[in-house]
């Protein structure tokens, strides 16, 4: 039902190292030391809201029968195309530790 999808995409969300790293990061980059424990918890549980009502809008957009006949028509190109920007990002990192190992040896 309605109570466990949501249970189980919180739970789905917040055990996802890569979303955990994300917005460990944001709050890292937004948030100065000299932010105070209110503030730094009022901050995590804003974020927490704003994951909520963006999953749940997104979850309730694409579950409906037309958006579930567009994304069966659009998932092997979809998959494609990220599988490709994903593997270019990968092989750039992999590029970038490359030449910096390489100047390491040389130095």
């Amino acid at each position: 039902g309605w109570r466990k999808g949501v249970q189980r995409g919180i739970a789905t969300n917040l055990l996802n190292p890569k979303a955990l790293l994300f917005f460990m990061g944001l709050l890292a980059a937004m948030v100065t030391p000299q932010v105070d424990g209110l503030t730094r918890g009022l901050l995590v549980l804003e974020l927490f809201l704003l994951s909520l009502a963006w999953f749940g809008v997104l979850a309730w957009s694409l579950s409906t029968v037309r958006a579930q006949r567009l994304l069966g028509r659009v998932q092997r190109p979809l998959n494609l195309v990220t599988g490709l920007l994903f593997g270019a990002v990968s092989l750039s990192i992999l590029t970038g530790m490359a030449g910096e190992a390489y100047a390491l040896v040389l130095h």
